[in-house]
Order: structure tokens, then sequence, then C-alpha cells
């Protein structure tokens, strides 16, 4: 995930919004569940990383000992990254199983990340609902890549290249649809 990572920090800098480490309020403005969380007594250390992942993970004094927290998720459909188990909210996940072993970070928002995989850059779609646009910076801190999802993505994907004009191969992986994105390249995804 580290060019997601540094794309977020890359947004950052161009709008001023915390995009690597946003806290649940600013995310989610509208929805005070969101409020209040991160304290020594609920211990709901939650915040989004770029527009599609939530990071879960246990943080407080009793890191060494607890398995579970307490993890709200928002309005919208999200992803366990995971297992690929999907939750709807607005939810309450009372005590959730996190192991050590466990990825701590739920998928939602957006839902389309960016992950490196064999030297190879995907982008991955998750099926949660969204329809808007997004972008992605490649390692340059200038190149681009603009994503407009046109709607939900429940069965098949088809994305577009349109730098190229041309329908891209998607496969389907670990919950998501997947396809080899190239940096500078704007998409379409159906």
């Amino acid at each position: 995930l580290q060019d997601y990572l540094y794309s977020a920090a890359v947004r950052a800098v161009k709008t001023g919004f915390p995009y690597p480490m946003t806290p649940l309020p600013l995310a989610y403005p509208q929805d005070t569940l969101t409020y209040y969380r991160a304290n020594e007594r609920v211990r709901g250390y939650q915040w989004m990383i770029g527009d599609a992942l939530m990071a879960t993970p246990l943080y407080g004094d009793d890191y060494a000992t607890a398995t579970t927290r307490n993890i709200y998720l928002p309005k919208g459909t999200w992803v366990d990254y995971a297992n690929g188990k999907t939750y709807r909210g607005p939810v309450l996940l009372k005590d959730f199983s996190l192991p050590v072993d466990k990825i701590p970070l739920f998928v939602g928002g957006t839902g389309f990340v960016v992950e490196r995989q064999d030297g190879r850059l995907f982008g991955r779609v998750y099926p949660v609902g969204f329809s808007g646009k997004t972008v992605y910076y490649g390692k340059d801190g200038t190149i681009s890549t603009k994503i407009t999802i046109l709607s939900e993505q429940a069965g098949k994907c088809q994305v577009k290249d349109l730098t190229e004009n041309r329908t891209v191969k998607t496969s389907y992986s670990r919950a998501a649809w997947q396809f080899i994105l190239q940096p500078g390249h704007d998409y379409v995804i159906r």
C-alpha cells in the first residue's frame, strides 16, 4: 500500500486536507457518532487513510493485552480488508476481534485502492456503492491518474483506459476487481 499512502500524502500537500490520516469527525462531519471516540474510555482510535481506507488498530494503554475493540463504521458499505466480509453502516461492531496478525483496515468511501504486487501497480475497486471521482498521484508527485467510478460495482466491473481509448482486462481477487494501473492514464469504471 506504499503507493496508495504516498498518493494520499501528495494530495495532502496539494489540497491542505489531511488525507494520510483523517480523523473520522473531519471525514464524516455530519455523523456525530464519529465524535468523541478517540479517548481512554472508548478507545475508538480510527481514521481514514486516503479516501477509501479506514484504520482501526488496537491502540491505547492496553494494546499489549487487548484482542478486541468496538469499531464504528459510518454510513455506507465497508469491506474488511483482511477477509472481504462486508458490513453496512452506520454500525458499531462490538468487541470486534483484532488479533495481532490481522490487518486492521476497512475499505469504504470511494472503494478505490492502489496496491503494488509483483512490481506492478494495480487499481483495486471494492463493491462499496460509490459513484464519483478520485485521483491517484504517481511516485514523482506530479503525474496524476483520474479515476471516475460511474456506478455501484455489483457483479463484473468494466474498466476503460481513457488515455488509450481501450477496455482494460480485469480480474477478481481478494474481494475486489483489479486491473493493471498505468500512472498518468485516466480511467472510467462501470
